[in-house]
């Protein structure tokens, strides 16, 4: 069973007119998603859709097991082809995402200037994965922390299809998880880790060496938020910026541990998930281990921690949080891990 079915976007074919300016063509707002494809062919062929859209999201974070699948893909995205966008979105999984980049490559896809691909769904994420990023028409909507697991032989040919300064900061941050790795395996038998040593060594590498960035928050109304006057302290939110400051807020702690332990080397189902706690919005880590997600707050709370008793509601958008139930470690439970960690020294 595909625990990701409750969480996909399904059902969905809406096109909803764009009230126009006076003398001006109407336009289009289309919402579709995989499961709908067919009708829209059909309503396309019959002639009932002809206005110039001016936007479009597309779901389809399915996972393509037929020829049938693909088939259904490429007519589709023919039949898109030769509508009219100012922008088209699209939200797809790692089994869709290489299928599209191929498609549109294929059929020659003349909205590569208008189009966005998002991967809001990864089923596989301890594994490298060839979604065909090289042959991408459009820019390629992916923060750092994911790109990581791009090839080196693959990321440097993806100028232009990513943000130029996210793509700078995804090489750098490739090689700051590798230094990572290396000296921890110049420091232990890594090959015996268990999933709970590498979470807890991530959150002590970051607690050691992160400090929190006071200077980018304030309080407002007995909630803390952001204060980033000029954009001066964008780097405390982002994984790069968090590691080369030695500080950030809790989101770039968040996702520079999601950096450190999702990867080529340790392979760990880490997400940063994005919510909120007692003191406003907020960001911390949830690990993967045995269909359970354990859950790490940076900054506040600890590692392995029931955070739902301490008031953190993950944002409805977070994927994890409803596919997985939720557990937590004691002190002694914590202990041991710790304990565990220095029987590996070499």
């Amino acid at each position: 069973m595909d625990r990701f079915s409750k969480v996909i976007t399904t059902n969905e074919m809406s096109i909803k007119a764009e009230i126009p300016l006076p003398y001006r063509p109407k336009y289009s707002r289309l919402d579709i998603s995989f499961d709908k494809f067919n009708e829209f062919i059909n309503r396309y062929l019959s002639g009932s859709i002809r206005l110039p859209l001016l936007q479009a999201t597309i779901y389809d974070e399915a996972v393509i097991t037929s020829q049938e699948d693909f088939n259904l893909r490429y007519q589709f995205l023919r039949k898109i082809n030769e509508l009219n966008f100012k922008k088209i979105s699209f939200r797809l999984s790692d089994s869709t995402m290489p299928i599209y980049n191929a498609i549109m490559e294929k059929i020659g896809w003349k909205h590569t200037d208008k189009t966005e691909l998002f991967m809001s769904i990864d089923r596989n994420p301890k594994e490298r994965k060839d979604l065909r990023l090289q042959s991408a028409q459009g820019k390629i909507m992916m923060p750092e922390e994911s790109l990581i697991w791009v090839p080196a032989t693959i990321i440097h040919k993806l100028e232009g299809k990513v943000d130029e300064e996210t793509l700078k900061k995804a090489i750098k941050l490739k090689e700051i998880v590798f230094q990572y790795y290396t000296r921890l395996n110049s420091l232990y038998h890594t090959e015996d880790f268990t999933e709970f040593d590498k979470i807890w060594l991530a959150y002590d590498f970051i607690k050691r060496h992160i400090s929190f960035a006071n200077e980018a928050t304030r309080y407002e109304n007995g909630r803390q938020v952001l204060y980033n006057p000029n954009n001066r302290y964008d780097f405390v939110s982002e994984s790069l910026g968090t590691y080369q400051h030695k500080k950030g807020v809790c989101e770039g702690q968040a996702r520079f541990m999601q950096a450190l332990l999702n990867n080529q080397y340790f392979k760990s189902d880490t997400v940063a998930i994005n919510g909120v706690c007692p003191l406003g919005n907020h960001a911390w880590v949830g690990s993967v281990v045995n269909n359970q997600l354990y859950q790490t707050c940076l900054t506040m709370a600890g590692p392995f921690k029931d955070l739902g008793t301490k008031g953190y509601v993950p944002d409805i958008s977070e994927v994890y949080p409803k596919i997985y139930g939720t557990s937590s470690l004691s002190n002694q439970e914590l202990m041991q891990i710790q304990s565990h960690i220095k029987r590996l020294r070499k």
